[in-house]
């Protein structure tokens, strides 16, 4: 995810620490700023509502504002707004939504946080809580708002030994942002879809769908890829699959939810790295350099011409023409 800062809402501290790669791996939250929740009308001060634990990837400034690029870690249910303000740095504390005038209200401050949990498998009550907050202010209160979350990416076997539909395994892990996957196999996307619809009907409106989109022809969907959000919460699966690649890849694909128009909005982007295959790189050399090597060894040893130093001549010669032959079929990557 990007963030945009301008400097004029950045902390002193934190701009000067952009340079030099300052802010490079550190630990933050990202919080939304609700002004008047429906619960409290009359609140006058605007609260600040922690969403999710973010890692800094990058950060530059470009012109006179800063571009933050995080990845999103466990959602941060236990820390409330008293959390964020009590921690924040005493040089901050002035600065703070609330607190300081309009145009001195600073939106990227320092707070001295509990360093957050570590884990492949995020936490899908915290999730609901953090919806359950949301749904109390604007805009996100109306009824025909979805939620929704990419919680787990697993490998999916082709079939199970015990006749039962096969499980997915081996979680795939995310490494600043990116899920690292594995070419030639199988690989499920589950999302869990949380919609606010509530009342006496227990389903939201039957327009809203959401979509899996790759980018390229990289990865392969062999199951839908839009499904309808038809009751309030859910969990959707998307199974895709790849070809084999001698070279690793960067693709990507994009969750959206799509309205009655067709309009994609409220997407996300889901970078992938498709690792390459090294033992079928390593199989279609040798028997490349092997095929062609020995038609050529048998016509020297017919022709009573043969030597070791003509015998190794012909190997490596083969050699290089596998890496020739193997080379148009990854050029394109």
């Amino acid at each position: 995810m990007q963030f945009r800062y301008d400097r004029r809402w950045m902390t002193d501290e934190l701009w000067g620490r952009i340079d030099h790669e300052g802010l490079a791996g550190e630990w933050g939250v990202a919080c939304f700023l609700a002004q008047n929740p429906r619960s409290d009308p009359d609140q006058a001060t605007p609260v600040i509502i922690p969403l999710r634990y973010v890692r800094t990837i990058r950060a530059e400034k470009i012109g006179s504002s800063c571009l933050i690029v995080f990845e999103a870690g466990q959602f941060a249910a236990n820390l409330t707004d008293s959390d964020v303000r009590s921690h924040a740095a005493p040089s901050d504390q002035a600065s703070l939504p609330g607190v300081a005038a309009r145009d001195d209200t600073k939106y990227a401050f320092q707070a001295c946080l509990a360093r957050p949990r570590i884990s492949t498998d995020l936490d899908l009550r915290a999730f609901e809580i953090i919806v359950e907050r949301l749904s109390d202010c604007s805009p996100f209160d109306s009824d025909d708002t979805v939620f929704y979350v990419l919680f787990r990416v697993s490998r999916k076997p082709a079939r199970s030994w015990f006749g039962t539909w096969p499980k997915a395994e081996k979680v795939a892990s995310a490494s600043f942002g990116a899920f690292a996957l594995s070419s030639g196999l199988n690989y499920e996307f589950e999302v869990y879809t949380l919609s606010n619809a509530s009342g006496s009907s227990s389903t939201s409106a039957p327009e809203i769908s959401l979509q899996i989109l790759p980018f390229g022809d990289d990865l392969n969907f062999i199951s839908s890829t839009e499904n309808t959000i038809d009751s309030r919460y859910d969990v959707k699966r998307f199974v895709c699959s790849s070809e084999h690649s001698l070279v690793g890849r960067v693709s990507s694909c994009n969750l959206a939810l799509a309205g009655p128009s067709g309009v994609r909005a409220r997407d996300i982007t889901v970078p992938i790295i498709l690792s390459r295959n090294v033992l079928l790189g390593w199989t279609k050399w040798a028997f490349l350099t092997a095929g062609t090597a020995l038609a050529a060894i048998s016509a020297l040893i017919a022709s009573e011409k043969d030597s070791p130093e003509a015998i190794i001549s012909i190997v490596i010669g083969a050699a290089l023409a596998a890496i020739a032959a193997l080379f148009p079929s990854i050029k394109k990557y």
